[in-house]
């Protein structure tokens, strides 16, 4: 979503392919990781995190500022089950998943759960219908508890100094199409192979049952 031009939903795969941030990015150049908030999701979920505790850890502002926002969401009874991040080749391209867990409430559980944790990437309607469709392949259509897909958006709109924290639920989600996800994933894999060819000239177009995870 970061990289597609004009958007995700209208993805062009040339001008993605010449987009400086994403030619940036495969020259190396790329951004820091959230990864530390995820190892702390179990404490994160009982809302058990002090101010002076989460700052003691870290001194970058963007990673106290996300695990606050983290924090501050999930203060419910409940429990919190990573999912592996182990890498896969699809098309010919190594992918993690974007959804790190499956949660457990009493209101609202199994859900499973996509979280953009970069304030930065604010994502609007057409974004969430992506990510919905994404984490429903990957994790939803072959699980016989049947979660739901829920997307946490930790994002700010445009010029915004703070977050717009938002969960996105179950009906409120309109998925995008299976169609229309096939066509955004290789559009995107297209714009690599224009972008860097000696990298990603192996890569081949996909069909969305490949981005399901082995059960």
């Amino acid at each position: 979503m970061r990289f597609a031009i004009p958007n995700i939903w209208d993805i062009n795969a040339r001008q993605t392919a010449s987009s400086p941030e994403l030619l940036s990015f495969l020259g190396g150049r790329g951004w820091g990781s959230y990864g530390p908030l995820w190892k702390k999701m179990p404490r994160i979920w009982k809302g058990s995190l002090a101010d002076a505790e989460i700052a003691s850890w870290w001194k970058t502002a963007w990673l106290i500022d996300g695990m606050k926002a983290l924090r501050d969401q999930y203060k419910v009874v409940g429990a919190w089950y990573p999912l592996s991040q182990d890498a896969r080749w699809v098309g010919g391209v190594k992918l993690k998943t974007s959804a790190r867990g499956v949660l457990f409430t009493p209101e609202h559980g199994p859900e499973v759960h996509v979280i953009n944790p970069r304030k930065s990437q604010f994502i609007d309607r057409q974004a969430l219908s992506f990510l919905a469709r994404a984490a429903y392949e990957e994790h939803v259509i072959d699980d016989p508890n049947s979660p739901r897909v829920a997307v946490l958006d930790l994002g700010s709109k445009k010029r915004s100094k703070t977050r717009d924290v938002q969960m996105y639920r179950g009906d409120f989600v309109d998925m995008m199409s299976v169609e229309h996800f096939e066509y955004a994933v290789n559009a995107f894999f297209e714009a690599l192979k224009l972008a860097d060819a000696a990298q990603y000239g192996s890569i081949s177009a996909v069909s969305v049952s490949e981005f399901r995870i082995p059960r």
